[in-house]
């Protein structure tokens, strides 16, 4: 037996492995996977095309004349004008998009100069209520 201690340039050449580190020989080759009926490359997701849906062009009838715009748009004229003929769930989110996209956030007024607690949870239940119908 050899008492040499091993030297560095011995420990560079040695495979290391333990946990996270398998041999050279179990490691997947270059360009190939474990996983071979993975997603095959090229296919989107459901937000890539809901995206691509929201983005194409349809033509809708707006005062008589065609107009040509995305489906993104005609979906909100479409639900601004039942908001606009009285539907009030249509109505409410209008009001939750306006606020959400405007930047617009809730302001309570003090009364006499102070906020009480219940009027502060009072304005937080009436938001969270006209907010929470999920249309």
């Amino acid at each position: 037996m050899s008492d040499k201690k091993p030297t560095h340039a011995d420990s560079e050449n040695e495979e290391k492995t333990g946990y996270g580190r398998p041999p050279k020989s179990g490691q997947f080759k270059p360009g190939k996977s474990g996983n071979k009926k993975g997603r095959p490359r090229g296919s989107r997701n459901f937000r890539t095309d809901v995206e691509e849906a929201l983005k194409a062009r349809v033509t809708v009838t707006q005062g008589g004349k065609p107009r040509k715009m995305s489906t993104q748009q005609a979906g909100i004229a479409v639900l601004l004008q039942k908001a606009l003929n009285g539907d009030g769930r249509a109505l409410l989110k209008m009001l939750d998009l306006a606020g959400t996209h405007n930047d617009a956030e809730l302001v309570i007024e003090p009364k006499d100069g102070q906020m009480q607690d219940s009027d502060i949870l009072k304005a937080y239940n009436e938001r969270l209520e006209s907010h929470g119908d999920g249309l």
